[in-house]
């Protein structure tokens, strides 16, 4: 029988991947194509899954500052950079860095303790990363709902591969970015031949999730830190992968909410439901 962590089953978890500020800003070293478009969505769909404790598996792009840049593409996410840090609005109180080590070895409560862990991706695919892939491997749940950047390259990438694992993936469409949106409509096909599911925010949140998750762990932040995230915070002491990052304040970003078209969504209003995940 698949080791389940915790022994635990859970009803869903959510992975988000590269919502980084290269990724998401205008002035980013490499914006998504749509980035003002779904900002709104973003913000929407973290706040329903902090409100409900789902778990989030968050994957960081980076990349090493003496690696040679893609033909045509702005280097980006270089490891300490700012370009490389989250969106602060992503980060949930409750988090830990793993970082990559020789061992595959992660302590089975992690997702009793905290409600995001954090995951390095040296390339596209997250499941190249050895603990990632025997985490999200043996992690026993219901669905999957993966939403970040971008879809025609890391979305579709870890899709494809929990699917050849067995998992039930659905793409959260719009709280993804793309570069090339033929590209990205191409690779959403691809995932729906192979099995996966696609679905939007507004439906998302429509559900109320059954499963209520009470965690042991403590805030990232502590008494006297500054609020500001930086990635280059997060360390790994004693070959213990801990969280010294500070906790966002949850405001959005001005620049770009401005510009953003309203989403119709709400996560307390009228539009929650009493559907099951």
């Amino acid at each position: 029988m698949a080791f389940t962590h915790g022994e635990s089953l859970y009803e869903c978890i959510a992975i988000d991947l590269n919502t980084q500020r290269d990724f998401c800003y205008p002035d980013g070293a490499c914006p998504v194509t749509n980035a003002r478009a779904i900002y709104p969505s973003l913000q929407l769909l973290v706040s329903w899954l902090r409100q409900h404790g789902i778990p989030i598996i968050s994957a960081i792009d980076s990349r090493r500052a003496h690696e040679i840049h893609e033909i045509g593409r702005t280097r980006y996410c270089v490891d300490g950079s700012e370009g490389q840090q989250k969106v602060d609005f992503t980060l949930m109180p409750l988090r830990q860095m793993i970082e990559i080590d020789n061992t595959l070895n992660l302590p089975p409560d992690l997702l009793h303790q905290y409600q995001q862990l954090i995951f390095r991706k040296r390339t596209d695919d997250l499941l190249c990363n050895p603990k990632a892939d025997h985490f999200l491997t043996q992690l026993n749940t219901d669905k999957v709902y993966i939403f970040g950047n971008t879809v025609e390259r890391s979305v579709k990438v870890l899709a494809l591969g929990l699917l050849a694992r067995h998992k039930n993936v659905s793409i959260i469409t719009d709280a993804c970015g793309y570069w090339d949106q033929d590209a990205a409509h191409w690779a959403l096909r691809q995932v729906v031949t192979k099995g996966g599911k696609l679905t939007t925010v507004d439906k998302l949140i429509s559900i109320t999730p059954t499963q209520k998750y009470r965690r042991k762990g403590k805030p990232a932040l502590r008494n006297g830190e500054n609020k500001r995230n930086g990635i280059d915070s997060l360390l790994v002491i004693k070959g213990k992968p801990i969280s010294l990052a500070h906790d966002a304040s949850g405001k959005s970003d001005p620049t770009i909410v401005q510009h953003a078209p309203q989403h119709s969504g709400t996560v307390n209003g009228s539009k929650a439901g009493s559907t099951q995940l």
